[in-house]
């Protein structure tokens, strides 16, 4: 049985306009995210993975411009909605977010029970919403819920902070939540709890997560399916056993040699570095740095093959290749 695919982005273009030119943050990119799955981008800091998490909520900002492309949510484009509709039905009730900093990102002069009684709308009755707010922060697993309700921000500890933030943004019984490095502010015990915490909330609320983060430690840990990003492309796609175990773009063996293991004594880093979006490489973006390029990499940039049946990979190693 095929799965229901909840997101899907189809040839998604994103320039930032800045003093030193159009920066080409996002190149062509296509990505499917199926309902119910817990789905991981990965990629180095600056690779666009939440450039196009905001571009999934139509919140791509000044100086940045989506150029082309489409969102397909449910059925519908979000970049074809006005304003009116995407906050009316998506932001913050069907598509919900929770960031890095969640102490920044929460009001600082509003109690926490406060911000999420008001994520629950006006449907409920006061007293309504404060019963739901405290099974919110219980299902959290937020100890003396009553006291933190009536606390504020600033008086809550990094991965408290976190959990009420995803207590307020489960609120709404989103269909999907996206979680833009949400464990990087975390110490790594902390990490361990709030991801698993999100695994279990998931499965509970029948929601889809895309999971945004550098870490393939952590994707190996939580994810489906996982796709890789590089300097605005998106280089593989698979099933997370597929990316750790069998990476198949030069990109993706290059990350996994560069993550200790018990088996490898010396980490080997890939050659070069992250090219200047505002004068990009030709062709493929990752040739500069791939043991692999020849020719036809620098003029052209590859096509999406399939290799096996739920893995894509865009490189030309692979241009007879076809799975299925």
């Amino acid at each position: 049985m095929m799965p229901e695919v909840l997101v899907e982005i189809n040839d998604l273009v994103i320039n930032f306009y800045t003093y030193r030119g159009v920066v080409k943050a996002i190149n062509g990119v296509n990505l499917k995210i199926n309902k119910g799955e817990f789905f991981g981008l990965v990629g180095e800091t600056g690779c666009g993975k939440s450039v196009t998490g905001s571009a999934i909520l139509n919140l791509v900002q000044n100086p940045g411009r989506i150029e082309s492309g489409e969102v397909i949510f449910k059925g519908d484009d979000i970049l074809r909605m006005d304003e009116g509709e995407i906050r009316e039905r998506i932001r913050g009730k069907e598509i919900t977010m929770i960031m890095q900093h969640p102490i920044a990102a929460l009001n600082p002069v509003l109690k926490n029970g406060d911000q999420i009684a008001e994520a629950l709308g006006k449907k409920m009755s006061d007293s309504e919403a404060k019963k739901r707010t405290i099974e919110l922060l219980k299902e959290v697993n937020i100890p003396e819920p009553e006291k933190v309700a009536n606390q504020y921000p600033h008086q809550l500890s990094g991965g408290m902070a976190q959990r009420v933030m995803i207590a307020m943004m489960l609120a709404t019984e989103p269909s999907l939540l996206i979680a833009d490095e949400p464990t990087t502010a975390l110490d790594v015990s902390i990490q361990a709890q709030v991801l698993s915490l999100l695994e279990d909330l998931i499965k509970r609320h029948k929601a889809t997560v895309l999971l945004i983060t550098h870490d393939l430690s952590v994707v190996a840990e939580t994810c489906d399916r996982v796709g890789v990003m590089y300097a605005g492309d998106m280089a593989e796609v698979g099933d997370v056993e597929q990316i750790i175990g069998n990476p198949r773009h030069p990109y993706t063996t290059g990350l996994m040699r560069a993550i200790p293991s018990d088996h490898e004594n010396e980490l080997v880093g890939i050659r070069g570095s992250v090219p200047d979006l505002v004068n990009p490489p030709t062709g493929c973006r990752f040739h500069p740095r791939c043991e692999y390029a020849t020719k036809i990499c620098k003029e052209k940039k590859p096509e999406t093959i399939q290799v096996e049946s739920n893995h894509t990979v865009a490189c030309f190693l692979y241009e007879g290749e076809k799975g299925g």
